[in-house]
C-alpha cells in the first residue's frame, strides 16, 4: 500500500508507518499543488491513501469519485 502525506500532516508521522510505502507531497515534488490536481497525481502514481487534514478535500474527492474510477482504489466518506 502506498500512502501520500499531505503538506499539512506532520512529517514525523511517516516514521510510525514503517509497514507501508510512505511518501510526502514534498518528496514527490508536488508542493503547492491544488487539491484536485494533487488527487489526480496521486492516482497516476498508484497511491492508495492520502493522509491530510484539509477539510475542503471532501468535496473535491466526491466529485472525482463520480467522474473517474481507477478500478484499484476504493472510495468512502
Amino acid at each position: 500500500m502506498r500512502i501520500l502525506l499531505d503538506e499539512c500532516v506532520p512529517r514525523p508521522l511517516k516514521r510510525e508507518l514503517t509497514d507501508y510505502e510512505v511518501r510526502t507531497v514534498v518528496q514527490m515534488g508536488w508542493s503547492g499543488k491544488k487539491n484536485g490536481e494533487l488527487l489526480q497525481l496521486m492516482m497516476q502514481e498508484s497511491f492508495t491513501i492520502l493522509l491530510t487534514t484539509d477539510q475542503n478535500l471532501l468535496t473535491i474527492s466526491a466529485k472525482l469519485a463520480t467522474d473517474w474510477s481507477c478500478g484499484r482504489c476504493s472510495y468512502s466518506i
